[in-house]
């Protein structure tokens, strides 16, 4: 992050497609359309990979300015579980952990699977340790394994920051003993909190006070595309339009 700027903290649990459309939004927001590099970090969640082409189109973003990452902690664990199905001495186990994991850092995502690959080889088709490397294999084979390049960059190999928000964000404040939340509520209060731990309560309040004294509905609400069946439609997705501001009829704040 670059330092003296904000980080931003949001979510919601009305679903993929809304929170999706929420991180487009500040995307925008944020000009990430003129941004030299647009760095997409996660896990292997389907949910998250399937939807992320959306959210280029819809910002704006060129191709060539975007990095899809893997985290690097997950793609090291799918590594170890590979190694525990072929290699059952713990001390080998390790020796060859340690290397392989130095190839996959250095970006040789497929030198690594044909290695754990060769280990295998006697092993059944329907083997647990094909799953592991089939996930490796899918994620190289789409770029998101590219470490080296990745750090030649400057971009965050891991979602370590993301793992910390939810931690304070949510199982702070809406998980415990003897908790139980209302949907609508939480979903309230995971705002709130979101504002205050990114320390942008008073800013975010200064806007609505401002909006509340021109338009007072209390009553708006969203609903997003689906962005995959989207995606497979024969249908550009673009940016949205420039929106005029309408001349407000008076300046007095929202009492």
């Amino acid at each position: 992050m670059v330092p003296g700027t904000k980080a931003v903290l949001d979510g919601t649990f009305e679903g993929p497609d809304e929170l999706m459309e929420l991180l487009a939004m500040y995307l925008h927001r944020f000009g990430a359309a003129a941004a030299q590099v647009v760095a997409l970090g996660a896990d292997g969640a389907p949910w998250v990979w399937e939807r992320w082409d959306w959210v280029i189109q819809r910002v704006g973003v060129p191709a060539n300015r975007v990095t899809k990452t893997l985290d690097w902690y997950h793609a090291v664990h799918h590594l170890s579980l590979a190694l525990e199905h072929v290699v059952d001495d713990k001390d080998v186990r390790r020796r060859w952990f340690k290397k392989f994991r130095q190839w996959l850092k250095q970006g040789a995502w497929f030198k690594v699977v044909v290695a754990v690959a060769q280990l295998g080889q006697v092993l059944p088709e329907d083997h647990a340790v094909w799953t592991e490397l089939s996930y490796l294999e899918r994620h190289g084979e789409a770029g998101h394994l590219d470490y080296a390049r990745f750090r030649r960059r400057g971009v965050p190999l891991g979602s370590g920051a993301i793992e910390s928000a939810i931690r304070r964000v949510v199982n702070l404040r809406l998980k415990g003993n003897s908790i139980s939340w209302y949907e609508e509520n939480a979903e309230g209060m995971l705002v709130l909190r979101c504002l205050v731990l990114s320390d942008r309560w008073d800013d975010t309040f200064a806007q609505i006070s401002a909006s509340l004294a021109s338009d007072r509905r209390l009553d708006g609400a969203f609903r997003s595309p689906d962005m995959p069946a989207q995606l497979k439609a024969p249908v550009a997705i673009e940016p949205p339009k420039l929106q005029v501001p309408a001349l407000s009829g008076t300046s007095a704040t929202a009492a």
